[in-house]
Parts: structure tokens; sequence; C-alpha cells
């Protein structure tokens, strides 16, 4: 089964740094490279990143994670129990930038 495009992918995006504005910085790059931006807001109050960026998704939401983490470098993933398809992308404070991967002109 081939990988769903970005636009058939729903994001949320949280901020789990002390930066100011990251989350909507990242989730307008994110509509820019064709993905859905769901929610934009700070992460929960104690929620610690320390990777580029953490990729939450439930059982069904694993290929759209898996095409998300191709636009983060260093990203890393993790199953958590969930119903839907919906991606949650938590900024850590090493993002850097989210790009489309290298040989995929459609994104």
């Amino acid at each position: 089964m081939p990988a769903p495009p970005p636009a058939g992918i729903t994001v949320d995006v949280y901020n789990a740094t002390s930066r100011a504005g990251l989350a909507g910085v990242t989730a307008d790059t994110l509509r820019a490279q064709r993905f859905e931006v769901g929610t934009v807001t700070n992460a929960p109050a104690g929620t610690t990143v320390t990777a580029p960026a953490e990729i939450r998704h439930g059982k069904n939401g694993a290929a759209g994670a898996a095409v998300l983490a191709r636009h983060i470098r260093g990203a890393v993933l993790r199953e958590i129990p969930r119903e839907g398809t919906t991606v949650d992308l938590f900024v850590g404070p090493d993002l850097g930038a989210v790009t489309a991967p290298s040989g995929s002109p459609s994104c």
C-alpha cells in the first residue's frame, strides 16, 4: 500500500518549548508542504520533548506519521493508544527546518 500524500494527513501541532509562536510557524510550514493542519497550540504543561520533534500517533495513523517524519530530520515516532488517523507533532527545542524529502516533487 503506498504512503498517503501529505494532503491526506491531519497534523495537530504542539509547541513543547519556551519559544513563543513556534507551533504557528511550524503549522504554516506544514501547510506549505500540503499537510492538513488541525489544532495549533502549546503542549500541555510538563510535556518534555528531547528530540527535535516527537510524532505521536495511533495504530491507524502510523502511515501518516511515517510520511510526516520524512519531513522532519531527527523526529521520533511514538505510538499511543488513540482512535483515528490524526497525528500529533510535538515540537522540541532543536527543531530544524520542515522540508520535503529529497526525491518527492509532489510534496
